[in-house]
């Protein structure tokens, strides 16, 4: 526990943040398309508590491996393309249980590429009249050419970019920057532009559904979240170092 220390916390802080696919549109464009009788308290309360246990269950999985096997722990994400093959490897047909396994990681990536590509797409259907199908191909193509300079910047396109190449620049600037800033500003307009009274009464659909929390929502939406969220910007775009 001596190791849980306000950096630790921080850093914690930034991952749930990032786990729950916050400050992106996507929970805002996918709520938009919930019906009135959804109950958004329950919901809130069931997904992160889901999202906990799974990321539990990752790190008991992952975290005993990476000791056993001598890796470093702090190579971070791409812990799972590390580890986890040196333990199928380890297995009796472990390459029936890799293979699975990383197909798996393959349609968890697609599914999430379809969030990410939901918002922009909406946003042009919705304020510009697009077609779903041209929005999507649009969003796609401009995705995908994004993406090709920073699969290259692995290997043949080695341009910099404040000392990083252009996939660390886009990361940082995406994950560290955008990211924290997207959701600080929607807590923001919500609790001091919308409301938080505004809001209550379109979460509870007029009053109709339960909303038991209501009054310890709009105290952190107000005051707590966006500070939470500052810092954790300040953390992950490394200007917390000024600080120090």
């Amino acid at each position: 526990f001596s190791a849980i220390t306000i950096d630790v916390f921080v850093a914690a802080l930034g991952q749930v943040f990032y786990s729950l696919s916050l400050g992106m549109g996507i929970m805002i464009t996918y709520g938009s398309y919930l019906s009135k009788d959804n109950d958004l308290e329950r919901s809130a309360l069931i997904i992160p508590t889901l999202d906990t246990l799974a990321a539990l269950l990752a790190g008991f999985a992952i975290l005993p491996a990476v000791f056993a096997f001598g890796f470093e722990p702090t190579a971070g994400p791409g812990l799972i393309f590390i580890t986890l093959p040196a333990v199928f490897d380890s297995i009796p047909v472990g390459f029936v249980f890799g293979a699975l396994f990383f197909l798996l990681v393959l349609f968890a990536a697609i599914t999430s590429s379809i969030s990410l590509l939901e918002s922009p797409a909406a946003y042009l259907i919705d304020n510009f009249g697009v077609e779903r199908k041209k929005a999507v191909i649009f969003c796609g193509v401009a995705a995908f050419l994004i993406g090709v300079p920073s699969s290259l910047s692995m290997g043949v396109f080695q341009t910099t970019f404040f000392g990083m190449n252009f996939f660390d620049f886009m990361s940082y600037f995406a994950e560290s920057l955008l990211m924290p800033l997207g959701g600080m500003f929607m807590c923001i307009f919500i609790g001091y532009v919308w409301k938080p009274e505004s809001a209550i009464q379109e979460i509870s659909n007029e009053g109709t559904l339960p909303f038991k929390l209501r009054g310890y929502w709009a105290f952190m939406i107000k005051y707590i979240v966006p500070v939470a969220i500052f810092v954790i910007w300040l953390n992950s775009s490394g200007l917390i170092k000024l600080f120090k």
